[in-house]
């Protein structure tokens, strides 16, 4: 979890931390961020479900995994490609047995659809990365922001009223 000091200037571009430091805090952030998502792996491997369901909801991952795939970047990097084909390769290999076991999904044919779909995929070339206009960006950054703020308040009310 970031620092009240850290949110601040991740938010301000890191505008009030002197150059010749910038460095320094950036590595900082990186360790505490890896960190913080192995945190959150080992969560997910360890609670028990009625514990999961209340924190890794599809309200609360979305801002996460929409950021991880470029919403609000200035560029596609393959990066956000490679992150996108990973989550995919999970979900598939979750779904799979579900999609096979549907005998609606078989007499229609779209199991061996989705399959050769999802093989095209894995096997495509990222493509290049292209730049994003800033002025594009003005509006999903702000939206995320208020994506994150209202979950945050809404889980965060939540807590405090338990205690």
């Amino acid at each position: 979890m970031l620092t009240a000091k850290t949110r601040r200037n991740l938010e301000s571009d890191w505008k009030s931390i002197p150059p010749a430091q910038l460095k320094i805090y950036h590595r900082r952030l990186r360790i505490q961020a890896i960190q913080a998502l192995m945190d959150l792996a080992l969560i997910a491997e360890r609670e028990k479900e009625g514990q999961l369901e209340q924190i890794f909801t599809p309200t609360t991952i979305s801002p996460l995994f929409k950021a991880l795939m470029g919403k609000g970047c200035e560029e596609i990097t393959a990066r956000h490609y490679a992150i996108a084909v990973t989550m995919l390769s999970a979900s598939f290999e979750k779904l799979f047995p579900r999609i096979y076991a549907d005998p609606k999904m078989l007499r229609h044919g779209i199991g061996s659809s989705i399959k050769k779909d999802f093989i095209i995929l894995m096997n495509a070339r990222p493509p290049e990365n292209r730049k994003i206009k800033l002025h594009d960006l003005e509006h999903p950054r702000a939206a995320t922001e208020r994506e994150r703020k209202a979950i945050l308040k809404k889980y965060l009310k939540k807590q405090y009223r338990n205690q």
